[in-house]
């Protein structure tokens, strides 16, 4: 369970249930947050490459490369101004072109680029263009149409592969998109459900004793397990009742 999100209380004053649980922080530091943020890229993935064949555009996957003198350090100083001039390049010769993009550290240490794309030109051109832009000299672009799912799965490989990367600053954007590239239409909020933040520093002892005191039955969850609780009103893996009053114990649904 994410250590640092905001904790919240969903109340459902028709069925007198309430539901305690901490936000996801959503920060990629954040050993829990940063695999449902891969699974989310991942989904975005899919869902965008689905939506852009269906638009009747071809996938293709890109690797570039950093230059082979820059350490990784330098590659990421450079990266604005060499994918900057690289994009303008590849504007020219195509017009619009919508990606999506996963910087990575390879097992060698070397600085790649990886993206998946609807702007096809050809390895050759990769391998002259980006040279020109300041990077290296092995670049690649795939041959044949990508499917979604094979694009969601490069996606989760290269994110999951950087899970337990420390290597970039604060603020290195680790997957970035074109404003084309389709994204995932937000889940609806179930109906007859209020959101109320914690009080600041209330105990969620208090707060659950509290609630249990005005009639409600009461549920302990993570950011994945309310959110399923929410839409079913089943408990799952993350998410236990609580017996109350004091002294507080848990036993699990079913």
């Amino acid at each position: 369970m994410c250590r640092k999100g905001m904790m919240m209380t969903a109340i459902n004053e028709p069925s007198s249930t309430a539901v305690i649980f901490r936000t996801r922080c959503k920060m990629w530091a954040c050993p829990d947050c940063a695999k449902i943020n891969a699974d989310l890229w991942t989904m975005r993935a899919v869902v965008g490459a689905h939506a852009l064949q269906e638009a009747g555009n071809e996938l293709v996957l890109v690797t570039i490369t950093a230059h082979e003198r820059h350490s990784i350090k330098r590659a990421v100083e450079v990266l604005p101004s060499g994918w900057n001039a690289l994009r303008c390049r590849w504007r020219r010769e195509v017009g619009r072109a919508d990606y999506l993009m996963i910087p990575e550290v390879g097992s060698k240490g070397h600085f790649h680029l990886h993206f998946i794309t609807t702007g096809r030109v050809g390895t050759r051109w990769w391998k002259d263009n980006a040279r020109a832009s300041g990077f290296g000299y092995c670049n690649d672009e795939s041959e044949g149409d990508l499917s979604a799912s094979k694009s969601g799965f490069y996606v989760g490989k290269y994110l999951a592969k950087q899970l337990h990367n420390n290597v970039w600053k604060k603020g290195f954007h680790r997957v970035r998109t074109s404003q084309g590239w389709p994204k995932v239409q937000p889940l609806a909020r179930p109906d007859g459900w209020e959101f109320v933040p914690f009080v600041n520093g209330l105990p969620v002892p208090s707060c659950a004793q509290s609630l249990a005191a005005q009639g409600y039955s009461v549920a302990l969850a993570d950011d994945r397990a309310s959110w399923a609780f929410l839409a079913t009103g089943e408990l799952t893996e993350g998410a236990v009742w609580l017996t109350l009053p004091s002294p507080y114990t848990t036993q699990k649904e079913g």
